[in-house]
């Protein structure tokens, strides 16, 4: 199993970007892991993503499964008595209080072969790409499972950890572990959280942050609005030095803090 520390991100991946808008209208509803599913897969090329939560050194929850399916069965059995076994649980156990993790194995690797042939090889699943994310004892354990050796393709690695951050965030916005949250982000807009966060723009800066967070080129924007280039990227500059940001990257995360 090859395990790495996740260092702060310095930029997001463009499929996530471009994905993000989506992603923060559907926190908190029940299209959300679907369309978290359906993101991932495009980028990675995964072909079944499992969410698990829980307190470390105990047996993990599952929030999200999506993609091949499964028998409810192996769910079970992975989170009553096969996540002992699995290396990744020490991986979660050495982790700081606010630490990330990335972590790939092969099936070939794990020690035992009942849970090997379980959720693995009758799955018809060879490899799996994981990142662990502790904060204060709560862990949420991200994991990618693939049919071949994608998950050590340096492409799904640098997509995990650039996204770790964001996407743990995404997550525990969406409740997963079940807290209630006065303020959800899918139970909103992307305009009316813009609303929230920065009730310091004018309309206008409004609708073109609401924009950019969606993805759009600065030239899409002017085309969706029907005003020039040059005016999108006024009101750009003057919405970010209201809100203090330089980057598309800041206001994403402005929107999910």
């Amino acid at each position: 199993m090859y395990v790495s520390k996740i260092d702060a991100a310095q930029s997001l991946p463009y499929a996530f970007q471009a994905a993000l808008g989506d992603l923060i209208e559907a926190v908190g509803r029940p299209n959300f892991a679907e369309t978290l599913f359906r993101t991932t897969r495009s980028a990675t090329g995964c072909d079944q993503l499992i969410v698990f939560t829980g307190v470390c050194g105990q047996a993990p929850k599952t929030a999200i499964m999506q993609g091949i399916d499964a028998p409810i069965w192996r769910n079970e059995r992975y989170v009553n008595d096969y996540w002992r076994v699995d290396p990744i649980r020490l991986v979660e156990l050495e982790l700081e209080s606010s630490g990330a993790s990335l972590a790939l194995i092969e099936a070939r690797d794990l020690s035992s072969a009942e849970y090997r042939d379980d959720c693995f090889t009758e799955a018809n699943l060879y490899s799996r790409a994981s990142t662990c994310r502790n904060r204060d004892g709560r862990m949420v354990r991200f994991n990618l499972y693939f049919k071949d050796r994608r998950a050590f393709d340096p492409i799904v690695s640098q997509y995990l950890s650039d996204t770790s951050e964001l996407m743990d965030v995404l997550l525990r916005r969406h409740g997963i572990h079940g807290e209630r949250t006065a303020h959800r982000l899918g139970q909103q807009n992307i305009a009316d959280r813009l609303r929230v966060v920065a009730p310091e723009l004018t309309q206008r800066e409004l609708q073109v942050c609401t924009h950019i967070a969606r993805g759009l080129t600065s030239e899409g924007i002017a085309l969706e609005l029907g005003i020039s280039l040059n005016t999108v990227l006024t009101y750009r500059k003057r919405a970010y030095s209201r809100l203090n940001i330089c980057t598309q990257n800041e206001l994403l995360q402005l929107l999910v803090s």
